[in-house]
């Protein structure tokens, strides 16, 4: 059997130069090599343009407008070779040699919509959610702990019968919701398409920590009001109080621990939690999903 074709889509603003190409220098030393890369060049002065240049590499640069989640759909739409796979790491993230390889060998000979999250972690083997030892197959209630878009492989069967991201959710967009783009776009394949979520932490994405927003607290709550927007689209009035309490909970910790700086990042999360439940049960129904391109 004929190994699946992975490319790969990689939404940047061209801030981090160095970064993007530490990425695809690892692409260029991977086992099973990428059928295609689209950079995905959403910077005003066109800086991306030659990035590919120097790697032994199929890469295109396309131009999108702002926003993670817009940029995202325009390099999927913008594949011009035949794929079975697309990753979608962030440009400050890199791979393990194996990793595309890894990915594809998870992939049914039948296809079908299919996602798979690696384990994406810092150099110094931490990650921004705990992520688990054994693979699994992902549910609606333990998504959020096991994937990460940086981490993502979609089948192409995944994307044509689920869709692409909301453009109204993820950094960049021009609402407040600022994540939970990932997270949407999974929950909806689970609980309309019968899809299959794995996660499998043999497939290992690196990220740099210094682009993280650790404790940033104006960040967490605008990733915060995603989390909240998301959690009220796709479950339950208990599952948001459980959603607070957590929030709560941690505050209260914060708080014991003396830290201004973790109570302030706490009391944003909470408070965008809040905002993000809020909003959606203000609409009474749920929101159109927007699958805006570049």
């Amino acid at each position: 059997m004929a190994a699946a074709r992975v490319s790969i889509v990689i939404p940047t603003l061209g801030r981090r130069l160095t970064l993007t190409k530490r990425l695809l220098q690892s692409l260029s030393e991977q086992t099973l090599r990428p059928t295609e890369i689209v950079l995905v060049d959403q910077s005003d002065d066109h800086v991306c343009r030659d990035l590919g240049e120097g790697f032994d590499l199929p890469v295109r640069v396309i131009r999108s407008a702002p926003g993670v989640s817009r940029a995202r759909n325009a390099g999927i739409r913008g594949l011009s070779l035949p794929w079975d796979i697309v990753g979608l790491p962030d440009d400050d993230c890199f791979y393990d040699s194996d990793a595309l390889e890894r990915a594809a060998r998870r992939w049914p000979s039948e296809g079908g919509p299919i996602a798979i999250s690696g384990i994406v972690r810092w150099p110094d083997a931490q990650s921004r959610i705990p992520f688990r030892t054994e693979a699994f197959r992902v549910t609606v209630r333990d998504v959020w702990r096991s994937t990460i878009e940086a981490g993502l492989f979609l089948s192409r069967d995944y994307v044509e019968k689920v869709g692409l991201f909301d453009v109204a959710l993820g950094l960049g967009s021009s609402t407040r919701w600022g994540s939970g783009e990932g997270t949407d776009l999974l929950l909806r394949g689970m609980r309309t398409s019968s899809a299959e979520i794995w996660y499998d932490p043999a497939i290992v994405v690196w990220e740099d920590p210094s682009t993280s927003p650790v404790l940033d607290a104006r960040r967490g709550r605008a990733y915060a009001r995603g989390t909240g927007f998301v959690y009220a689209r796709h479950y339950g009035f208990t599952d948001g109080l459980i959603l607070i309490a957590r929030s709560g909970a941690r505050l209260l910790l914060a708080l014991k621990s003396g830290s201004k700086k973790e109570l302030h990042y706490h009391a944003a999360v909470l408070v965008g939690r809040l905002e993000g439940l809020l909003a959606w049960r203000a609409a009474r129904g749920q929101p159109p999903i927007a699958h805006g391109g570049g």
